[in-house]
Formats: structure tokens, C-alpha cells, sequence
């Protein structure tokens, strides 16, 4: 591919993308916003990974370049960074990229992680409700297997959930 087509394709791309050495040095960066990164561009290209990122996820992604590198298949990682506002998450793909180098691409997944991280407290307090209501409360699939069964249910059918969950009656 041509460096024209090659720079099209990465400006497109709605991640953050790097190219550094094998050993971690940035040598380009690509992004649609400013704001997405970390620190200006003249911060960090030209240095090596660990003089710019915390020094355990510099040692993380040192470990994955190496990976990438060995196995020629991508290596996925995700990480989290504090920032002054909050903590943000990130997925980062590594791939191994023009023999010598290593390609990746960053995209922040923090609204996914805080969704998630909502959803399993939803569920927490669901369940906490449902297990300390007094009425019997069970949840069955389509085909009649039992999902849940509350305490209420237990004392009633004098069995264990564990006896009951993904059976029918």
C-alpha cells in the first residue's frame, strides 16, 4: 500500500493509532481530536514508552509488543489511566507492522466500562431485593428451567438453589 493510502486509512479511524519502534519508541500518531490524547504529540514522539507511561503499563505493553511481534497475530490489552477529571479505560490492539515496528490502536472505552460497571450494580440490588423479599420469587427460561430461586422458594421446597437452578419441574 501506498503512505498516501496507509495515512487515509489510520485518519479515518475513529482510535488513536501510534506506530513505534519494536522496543517502544513513538515514531507517528494519528488521531481526529487533540483532545484525545494524553499529552501533545511533541511530548512523547521521538521517546520510548517507559519515559512517557506509568512504568507498570509500560512494562504491560512492552510485553505485548513482544508478543504481537513473536506470534504476528494482534494482542488486545485493556488499561486503565487517571487523569485529573477521572479514570479513563482504554482497549488498546497491538499488531506487528512493517517487520520492525509495532501499530496500535487505542479507542477509549470508559462509557463502556461505567455501563457495565452500572449494570452489575443494578444487579447486585436486584438480587439483594429479591433474596430478602418475603414472597417465594423464581425466574424460569422458555423452557422451564429455573434461572433463580429466591430464599423464600427454598424454605418453601425444602431444596438448595444449587439443586433446583437449570432444571425443570
Amino acid at each position: 500500500m501506498s503512505e498516501a493510502k496507509n495515512r487515509a486509512i489510520l485518519n479515518a479511524l475513529p482510535d488513536v493509532t501510534f506506530i513505534q519502534t519494536i522496543d517502544g519508541v513513538y515514531i507517528d500518531c494519528y488521531f481526529k481530536d487533540p483532545r484525545d490524547l494524553l499529552l501533545p504529540t511533541e511530548k512523547f514522539l521521538g521517546k520510548n514508552m517507559s519515559e512517557v507511561l506509568p512504568a507498570q503499563l509500560a512494562a504491560t505493553f512492552g510485553n505485548c509488543f513482544k508478543r504481537a511481534a513473536e506470534s504476528g497475530e494482534p494482542v488486545i490489552q485493556e488499561y486503565a489511566l487517571a487523569t485529573d477529571e477521572q479514570t479513563r479505560h482504554y482497549e488498546a490492539r497491538i499488531v506487528k507492522y512493517n517487520q520492525d515496528q509495532i501499530l496500535t490502536l487505542v479507542r477509549d472505552i470508559t462509557e463502556r466500562k461505567n455501563s457495565e460497571q452500572s449494570l452489575r450494580e443494578s444487579q447486585n440490588l436486584l438480587t439483594t431485593i429479591m433474596d430478602n423479599c418475603p414472597a417465594i420469587v423464581f425466574l424460569k427460561d422458555r423452557e422451564g428451567r429455573y434461572l433463580y430461586v429466591n430464599s423464600g422458594f427454598e424454605v418453601l421446597a425444602h431444596l438448595p438453589p444449587e439443586r433446583v437452578l437449570g432444571k425443570t419441574d
